[in-house]
Formats: structure tokens, C-alpha cells, sequence
């Protein structure tokens, strides 16, 4: 090598370490990673924007997500403030755009933790709360979750007061009113009014005027003036502007001036109002309230002898409940992904930082070995490693993408599943025991991992047909029995494989694999790495490491 092209190396490399090429892409990694790196307040203003836009959901559940992440005992006040507001965005963004009500309970709930273990105000995440209690008891019918939804508005309601956030006020009045109803006791809906009462109303107010009307004809009027207090609620309903925002106060005037107009026995204005409340719901995309008045509808049409139109009615009913439940499987999906992609991206970060700090070094080593030959010898040695991270961060991206079309494959076909059992006559109760009896086999390894287990075997333990029981694993499990089993002896032999004191420490790969099922070594060593992306062997050996570092 002549000296001339030692010096034009040398100065590339010296280039390369002061202004180094990105081998991952900005584009593969910016968006996360950019919005890992704002801070919080930033954050959550981009999660609220992003509400605004359509399609926009995702992108706020990935901003809400990142914040309500950050909380920990050692953070500042403000900050926790902060992942309490996050967390209030995600029950929103669950609750309002995905309808996945367990999510939005799990997240509403956490709020509500970190407000009492922190003495933070707590009126809006109690209203939230029992806003998501209220339609989950209009789902099931159940009185318990109305009387939860009446003490979460209760206690929001005076803690909104006291703080003198009269539109949070509003909010939970509304929802009181209509909570206090359906459970068919007004207890508390009177032993909070006279402090409701007390709030002036402005000509702004809209909601309050609204309310305050709604609390009159539902609630302190007597039945016999009931056809006037119909003509006052819908005289109400029409002041509201016409704005999204008040779209579902429209909603619900509607639905309770038809349920009015039944109560004071003018059933063909009931069922007319019935009707409109259930078109403006679903033009007005309130998917909850369309599938609430579609049983109303059902309902009036039955009392009033209209056996066909009810029937309808209710079959409407039904498709709205069953489109709920498939927006919250197809959420599933969108929620791997998204943990996916964060996961990925923390990898992807640290080798980042662990390139900038190798990147420091170089630089201090390179002022040493200027007018050497060992220069080119630290170009060749960078190049190498650096492809070699570009080779494994590609051959990641790939197997990214290989399972993220496999668990596309699985939705499609959980999805055809749910088609094909349609007609089937098993009940909700006989499904959720069934499930139930699932969850208690599965958790008995013993059970499981014998050799001779069959989906006749579990069918019987379960007390149901096969049929029933390969329907229930399907929906609820998204995948077959087979599946469903192999994943929790896999779940169990890496158990047993990092386990370097006790009984299975003695055992080989075969030995494990006969312990828990398995018969043929070959198709054990294929699922597991299948489940757990990584061979017995190497699982053992990384488990035993990860030990003696922690040592």
C-alpha cells in the first residue's frame, strides 16, 4: 500500500467516525424512537392531536403508551401528573376507538392507582371509569357494574365541584342521570343534586342547561306530566349546537325522551323516537349507542305485538355486539405489533449508543496511529463489525416480518373460525364455564404434558363435547387445541431447561422433551424454537448465563 492511499483511507475513516452513517434507516426506526426521545408534555399533546385526525388512533395510542411507561415511585410529581393524563388517553383511545373494554379498564384502572398512592386529583379518572362500567353494564345487564358506575360518577361529581371544573361536572351529571336510570334507583343522583343545582348556568353551558333538564324529566318529574316533560327534553335537544362534541347528548335526549314517551303510554311516539335515536347513533358513528338503541327498538316493537320488526330489532342487536367484540380481535393483532415494534426499537437504540461509544474510542485511538499502518487495519476491523451489525439488524427486520405475517394468518383464520361456528348452539354461560375449566386444566402441567392427552381427554376433564370445546379454544384462544397445548408444554420445558438445581437439571433435551409430551425429539426441538425463537440447547446455555452474571 503506498502512502498516498494510506492517507486517503485514513482520512475516510476519520469521516466515517466523526459523521457515521446510520446502517439501520432512519426511516425503519425515526418514528418511535423520535417520539421516545420527546418529553412527556410534548408527547401527550401529539396523542390529543392525533385523536383529531382520522385513522389517527394508533398513533395517540403509541404517544399515551410511551408516557404511561415513564411512571416510576422516583419520578417527579409533575411527571406522574403526566402518566396519569397518558393513561386516561389510553382508556379513551380503547374505550372511544377500539371498543377494547378490557384494555380500557386495565388502563383507567392503573390511573386510578397511581392518583391514590399519590394523593393526585382524581375526579376525571373517575368519571372515566364509570363511563366504561356503565357500557360494559348496558352490555351485560348487570346491576352490580351500574351501582360501581353510580359511585365512580358520585365521587368524580363532588370531587369536580369542590375543585370548582364545572364542565367535568357537567360531564358526570349527564352520565349519572343516565346511569341512576337504567339501575332503576335514584338514591344518589338526589343526594348529589342539590350540589349540581348550585352551578349557575351561562348561555355557553349547554351541557349543564341539558343536564339540569334531563335530571327534571327523568327524575323529579311525576308521571303524570310525563307527555309535557317529552316535548320540554326534545325542545332541549334541539338548543344543542350541532357539533360533534354534543352528539351524543343528542343521543341520549333522544333515547330518553322514547323511553318517556312509553312510560306516559304514547307508545307510537315512543317507537318513533326510538327509531330516530337508533339513526342518529349510527350516523353519528356512537356504535355503543346504536347497539342501545337497537334493544330498545327490539323491546318497544315486542311489547307492542310487532314480532317480526323486533326481531329484526334485535338481530341488529346482535351484528352491532359482534362488531364490537371483532374490533377488539383485530386490536389484539395491532397491540402485538405495536409491543413488537417498541421492542425492537429499545434494541435498536441501545446498539445506537453502544455504536457512538465505540465511535469515542476510535476517535481517541485514531490521534495515536495517524502516520501508522495500524490505521487501515482499525478501517477494515470498523468495516466488518459494522457490517456485520447491518447483516444481523436486516436478518431481525426479516424474521420481524415473517411473524408478523404469521400472526396475520392466525387472525384470518380465528376470524374464518368465529364464521364457521355462527350457528352454533352453545350458550354464553355453558362457553364461560368451559373456558373456565380450560384455564384450570392448563394450569397443571402434570395434566398437560402427559403423553396421551387429547382433546377427547380434555373435552372429558371439562365436562363438554369435543365439538364445544374445540369452538371455545378457537375463539377465545385464537388458535386449535393442538396449538393451544404444545404452547403450554413449550411455556413449561423452558421452565424445566432453566432449571440448574433441581430435577430437571439431570435431564437431556431428549429427557425434557419426554417429560413434557413430546415423543419425538425432532418436532420438540422445531416448536420450541418455533415458541421461543431459540433452540433447547441454546435456551439452557443462555438461562445457566444469565444466572452466573447475576451470580
Amino acid at each position: 500500500m503506498n502512502l498516498k492511499r494510506f492517507w486517503h483511507i485514513l482520512f475516510i475513516t476519520i469521516l466515517m467516525v466523526l459523521f457515521p452513517i446510520d446502517v439501520f434507516g432512519s426511516k425503519e426506526v425515526g418514528t418511535l424512537e423520535r417520539f421516545q426521545e420527546m418529553d412527556s408534555r410534548r408527547l401527550l399533546e401529539k396523542g390529543e392531536k392525533w385523536l383529531s385526525v382520522s385513522e389517527g388512533a394508533d398513533s395517540a395510542l403509541m404517544c399515551f403508551s410511551i408516557v404511561g411507561a415513564r411512571y416510576a415511585n422516583s419520578s417527579s410529581r409533575a411527571e406522574k401528573e403526566l402518566a396519569v393524563k397518558a393513561l386516561r388517553g389510553k382508556w379513551l383511545v380503547y374505550f372511544s376507538y377500539l371498543y377494547d373494554y378490557p384494555k380500557a379498564y386495565e388502563a383507567i384502572q392503573e390511573a386510578l392507582n397511581i392518583c391514590r398512592d399519590e394523593n393526585i386529583d382524581n375526579a376525571d379518572v373517575q368519571i372515566s371509569l364509570g363511563g366504561l362500567l356503565q357500557v360494559m353494564a348496558d352490555l351485560g345487564g348487570s346491576s352490580e357494574l351500574y351501582r360501581e358506575a353510580v359511585s365512580a360518577y358520585s365521587s368524580g361529581l363532588r370531587e369536580a365541584v369542590k375543585r370548582k371544573e364545572y364542565k367535568l361536572a357537567d360531564r358526570a351529571f349527564v352520565n349519572l342521570v343516565s346511569a341512576s336510570v337504567a339501575l332503576g334507583s335514584a338514591d344518589s343522583l338526589k343526594s348529589v343534586w342539590p350540589l349540581y343545582e348550585a352551578i349557575p348556568v351561562t348561555a355557553e353551558a349547554h351541557r349543564r342547561r341539558f343536564a339540569k333538564v334531563l335530571y327534571k324529566t327523568l327524575v323529579a318529574s311525576p308521571a303524570a306530566g310525563l307527555g309535557q316533560e317529552v316535548d320540554l327534553l326534545l325542545e332541549e335537544v334541539k338548543r344543542l349546537p350541532d357539533e360533534p362534541e354534543y352528539a351524543r347528548l343528542r343521543y341520549i335526549g333522544l333515547k330518553s325522551a322514547a323511553e318517556l314517551s312509553f312510560r306516559s303510554l304514547d307508545t307510537s311516539r315512543g317507537l318513533n323516537l326510538a327509531k330516530e335515536a337508533y339513526g342518529y347513533a349510527a350516523d353519528n358513528g356512537i356504535i355503543d349507542g346504536e347497539m342501545e338503541a337497537a334493544l330498545l327498538l327490539s323491546q318497544f316493537q315486542k311489547h307492542l305485538g310487532m314480532t317480526k320488526e323486533s326481531s329484526e330489532s334485535y338481530d341488529r342487536y346482535l351484528r352491532l355486539k359482534d362488531k364490537i367484540i371483532g374490533s377488539r380481535l383485530i386490536q389484539r393483532l395491532d397491540e402485538l405489533r405495536f409491543v413488537a415494534e417498541i421492542q425492537q426499537a429499545d434494541k435498536k437504540m441501545a446498539l445506537l449508543h453502544e455504536e457512538k461509544k465505540r465511535q469515542m474510542w476510535m476517535i481517541g485511538l485514531l490521534s495515536l496511529i495517524v502516520v501508522t499502518i495500524a490505521g487501515a487495519v482499525l478501517v477494515v476491523v470498523s468495516r466488518n463489525r459494522k457490517l456485520s451489525k447491518a447483516n444481523k439488524a436486516l436478518r431481525r427486520q426479516f424474521e420481524l416480518s415473517v411473524a408478523t405475517e404469521n400472526r396475520e394468518r392466525r387472525l384470518l383464520k380465528m376470524l374464518e373460525e368465529e364464521s364457521k361456528y355462527s350457528k352454533s348452539s352453545l350458550s354464553e354461560t355453558e362457553r364461560e364455564r368451559i373456558l373456565h375449566a380450560i384455564h384450570k386444566i392448563v394450569e397443571s402441567p402434570e395434566t398437560v404434558c402427559a403423553p396421551d392427552f387429547t382433546i377427547g381427554k380434555m373435552a372429558e376433564v371439562a365436562g363438554c363435547n369435543a365439538k364445544y370445546l374445540s369452538q371455545v379454544i378457537n375463539e377465545e384462544f385464537g388458535c386449535n387445541f393442538n396449538t393451544l397445548i404444545n404452547k403450554y408444554r413449550i411455556n413449561e420445558a423452558a421452565r424445566r431447561l432453566a432449571d440448574d438445581r433441581g430435577e430437571w437439571q439431570r435431564l437431556t433435551i431428549e429427557g425434557i422433551a419426554n417429560s413434557v409430551g413430546f415423543k419425538s425429539r425432532s418436532t420438540f426441538v422445531a416448536l420450541f424454537k418455533q415458541f421461543t425463537g431459540t433452540t433447547p440447547s441454546d435456551y439452557r446455555r443462555s438461562a445457566a448465563s444469565n444466572k452466573i452474571e447475576r451470580g
